[in-house]
């Protein structure tokens, strides 16, 4: 069953970006993944649910791989590269891909958008584990290991809506990393 939701998911994704989103069908899945359409449909209801779905495992993966990578790393500018690369430059450069590139963003931000959400705590979290853990100055003005990681998570993915190309992209996040490391380094 799992496998079989999985080659669904897989096949799903190559539609969306071939196709877009709106356009994809639920018989273009099916016929993708090999399967017949009553069984895409035991598995999944609707195209909707398969977008959730897709996001919701796309995430979890990215966050498992970085944890996974992070945990063999010291330095935190290397593990904020790692971070940065399955955050925000692997989606970037999945979706790019796709003629219909601006369709799928829009797509997945109205129908999958509480599976973003729910993912942003968990890179958060991640990313607060990260930084290094400092006695805080009873300042209420010194931010959290947690508002830090706020704040990165937001303008890590803020990056990706408002720069032109990848190249642009990365230039921002090396400044973003710069930023945090120098600062933490100052703390």
């Amino acid at each position: 069953m799992k496998d079989r939701n999985e080659k669904i998911l897989k096949s799903a994704e190559g539609a969306f970006l071939r196709y877009s989103v709106k356009r994809t069908t639920m018989n273009d899945i099916a016929r993708e993944a090999g399967v017949s359409r009553q069984t895409l449909y035991n598995a999944f209801s609707n195209k909707e649910e398969i977008l959730r779905a897709l996001t919701r495992d796309f995430h979890q993966q990215a966050i498992d791989a970085a944890r996974q990578q992070c945990d063999r790393l010291d330095c935190l500018a290397d593990k904020l590269d790692v971070v940065f690369d399955h955050m925000i430059l692997r989606p970037y450069d999945l979706i790019s891909t796709s003629p219909h590139a601006q369709e799928i963003f829009e797509g997945i931000n109205k129908i999958a958008r509480e599976e973003i959400v729910a993912s942003k705590s968990e890179y958060v979290s991640m990313l607060a584990n990260l930084l290094p853990q400092k006695p805080r100055p009873d300042n209420a003005a010194y931010p959290t290991n947690e508002d830090l990681a706020d704040f990165i998570f937001c303008a890590a993915k803020g990056a990706k809506d408002y720069t032109e190309d990848r190249e642009e992209l990365q230039r921002v996040l090396r400044t973003l990393k710069s930023v945090i490391c120098s600062s933490i380094e100052s703390a």
